[in-house]
Formats: structure tokens, C-alpha cells, sequence
């Protein structure tokens, strides 16, 4: 069977048990439709670039499926039935990757960053102020050397 990479937004008023009941309720019309569900992430709720349907912010949820062509037309239909779900994309893709995606892996890399060290960034300024600069001096005109 072919391989799908499926992108949803929700509405940002529902809550985040409500986009799990949907994730789910998609899962079961593709599991009914004889096809599986590899990994699903839910990516939080985002802005979005500009307005869609009034709406300036949505939960994203990515789902990686495993199903033939009419399962997935029935997946769509119902999605387009479901007012909470405000846009979705549909890819075909050649293998599913097993690792998280960039949204996932952008987002623990970083939480991993750290500020610097209050102790660290005050060595860095003493070192700076104790270093003698080689800077040209401005050289000030009398009246006498202007003439």
C-alpha cells in the first residue's frame, strides 16, 4: 500500500483532548479502511502566518499512514465534514522516517540551550575592560594649525 505523510490543523479554542479524539477518530476510519497508522505527533498549537478561518493560531498534528487510496478519500471526506479541523495536507511519500520530525527535533534542541552563566559572562566583560586597545586618539585643531 502506499505511503501518506498527513498534516492537520485544528481550531485553537479546542482543547488539546479534543485534538486527540480527532487524531483518534482519523485513526480508526484508516484502521476500518484496512490500513495502519505508523507514528503520530502532535506538534502544539502554533501561529499561523496569516488568518485562517478567523483563526490566528492551530494545534498541528502529523500522522504518518499506511493505506490505499480510497481509505484515505474517505479520511479526507470526513475531514472535510469536521468544522474544528481547518486545513489538512496530504503527501505520498517513499518510506517513513522513524526518527522525529524537524518540528519535534527543532523543538528538544531548543529546550538543550542553555543561557550563559552569569559567573562567565562577567569574566568575558573583565577581560575585555583589562585588554589595552590600540585605538588612534583624535587629534584636536587649534585655531593656529587650521591656518
Amino acid at each position: 500500500m502506499p505511503l501518506y505523510e498527513h498534516i492537520y490543523l485544528a481550531r485553537q479554542d479546542i482543547t488539546t483532548q479534543q485534538v486527540e479524539a480527532l487524531t483518534q477518530t482519523l485513526k480508526t476510519i484508516i484502521s476500518d479502511g484496512g490500513g495502519t497508522i505508523g507514528k503520530v505527533e502532535y506538534w502544539g498549537v502554533k501561529q499561523l502566518q496569516h488568518r485562517i478561518k478567523k483563526n490566528r493560531k492551530a494545534h498541528f498534528t502529523l500522522i504518518n499512514i499506511d493505506a490505499d487510496a480510497k481509505t484515505l478519500n474517505e479520511m479526507e471526506r470526513q475531514i472535510g465534514i469536521n468544522e474544528d479541523i481547518i486545513r489538512h495536507l496530504t503527501i505520498k511519500v517513499d518510506k517513513h522516517e522513524d526518527s522525529p520530525s524537524m518540528m519535534m527535533s527543532g523543538k528538544t534542541i531548543y529546550n538543550e540551550r542553555k543561557p550563559p552563566l552569569v559567573a562567565e559572562v562577567a569574566k568575558e566583560t573583565k577581560d575585555l575592560k583589562d585588554e589595552k586597545l590600540d585605538l588612534p586618539t583624535e587629534k584636536t585643531i587649534t585655531d593656529e594649525e587650521k591656518k
